[in-house]
């Protein structure tokens, strides 16, 4: 991953020499060299990330795996901040299928990236931070 740069304190990387926003709520990864790149908007996405909203879970639990699924978005992580965990999805056929589940103590590795990984502790405790 030696042409991606840090971009969050969560230690998502893009390998882009053009200026993001940094925030702790999202992570990003972006290739300059993919043909999806477009002047103001990526076509597709290799991974989404959705954080579970307090008000209505099940959309981003179940309505929204569906909605990827549909979009064939490769892989699709869920961020649980109740339970403190993070699910890795990955898209099997038409429907997504469970890589795995990691807490407190592991590091959520992509399915489809192995070499990108998330400290889950690291996730949660800079919520708390801020």
């Amino acid at each position: 991953m030696k042409d991606f740069r840090k971009v969050t304190t969560m230690a998502a990387t893009v390998p882009t020499s053009t200026p993001l926003p940094s925030s702790q709520e999202w992570l990003l990864l972006l290739s300059a060299n993919d043909p999806r790149r477009q002047n103001r908007f990526w076509d597709g996405a290799d991974l989404a990330l959705e954080i579970v909203s307090e008000d209505k879970p099940e959309r981003d639990l179940v309505e929204k795996r569906g909605d990827y699924a549909e979009a064939r978005v490769p892989e699709y992580w869920i961020v649980n901040p109740r339970s403190e965990s993070i699910i890795v999805l990955r898209l099997r056929d038409n429907a997504y299928e469970e890589a795995g589940t990691y807490r407190r103590g592991d590091a959520a590795t992509s399915a489809l990236r192995p070499e990108f990984s998330v400290a889950v502790a690291k996730v949660f405790d800079s919520a708390r931070v801020h």
